[in-house]
């Protein structure tokens, strides 16, 4: 199966993008045995390690298979690229992992939402953990609420569920 796997992790930072986007803390490529992934720096990794790591996981699609194929492809020219741990959507020089799957389903025409700033979301419930996480960057909450990103709900939001794993 090629397509994107959306997954959450039972962890604070995980649970807090959750809460935050009001939707998954992660989201990959794949393409049969193989994954493409943005947890670290860009990398390729076996499929059942990236499943084997998640507390719940999906799968969705464009809708076309050749489709889902070519952003998976797509998504190789990002290889190497360094993982950006402060969300910075900006930083042309460093992604994340729905940033990963934005770009990949860009680069080959698929309509993409448009980024957000963190402030439109559902950050309020949340300000001493945000103010925590950005401060562990440098970043003032307000340097945090600035901040402009696409999120993993976004990406599932433009996309088709087509299978709950777990």
């Amino acid at each position: 199966m090629t397509g994107f796997l959306f997954q959450n992790f039972d962890t604070p930072r995980g649970d807090l993008i959750c809460r935050v986007t009001g939707g998954y803390s992660h989201c990959l490529l794949i393409d049969g045995d193989n994954a493409i992934e943005s947890m670290g720096d860009v990398a390729p990794l076996p499929v059942d390690l990236a499943i084997a790591r998640a507390e719940e996981a999906w799968i969705f699609s464009t809708g076309s298979p050749s489709l889902d194929r070519a952003a998976f492809e797509a998504a190789h020219a990002y290889v190497g690229l360094p993982y950006d741990s402060s969300y910075d959507f900006d930083d042309q020089d460093t992604t994340f992992c729905s940033k990963l799957l934005w770009n990949a389903l860009r680069d080959v025409g698929y309509a993409v939402p448009e980024p957000v700033h963190i402030r439109n979301l559902n950050w309020q419930p949340y300000a001493k953990e945000l103010a925590f996480e950005g401060a562990r960057y440098g970043l003032s909450l307000e340097q945090v609420l600035n901040r402009r990103v696409v999120t993993p709900k976004q990406m599932a939001d433009c996309l088709i569920e087509i299978d709950f794993l777990f």
